[in-house]
């Protein structure tokens, strides 16, 4: 009888017990930017972008000539880099902010399509 009551209130206390999963260091830390977009501004004509985690490729036309720029997802803001150096406010499907390169500085915005 004692070691029934024993085992009743072991799986007692451990059916009670909760267990805290701390979250992955990267998740939700990016906005999802994966697709293609209207961006218009500094002779950008349209982008795709793929996304790995917080990792971004731009395959954006600028005067009719593909190439593709390195970029990274921080929170609510996307940089990225290559004839032009952009950075870029996120705000749900639209993007939204400056760039530089040889010529100076240009702003660049569009939508998700």
């Amino acid at each position: 009888m004692r070691l029934f009551l024993a085992g009743l209130f072991l799986l007692a206390a451990c059916s009670s017990s909760s267990t805290t999963v701390s979250p992955d260091d990267d998740a939700g830390a990016c906005e999802n930017l994966s697709g293609k977009w209207d961006l218009k501004g500094c002779l950008v004509q349209g982008c795709d972008i793929a996304q790995t985690g917080c990792d971004a490729v731009f395959a954006c036309k600028v005067l009719g000539v593909s190439g593709t720029s390195q970029g990274k997802v921080s929170g609510k803001e996307v940089t990225f880099e290559g004839d032009l150096k952009c950075s870029l406010a996120i705000a749900g499907d639209t993007l939204a902010g400056e760039c530089t390169s040889d010529a100076g500085k240009c702003t660049l915005s569009g939508q998700r399509l």
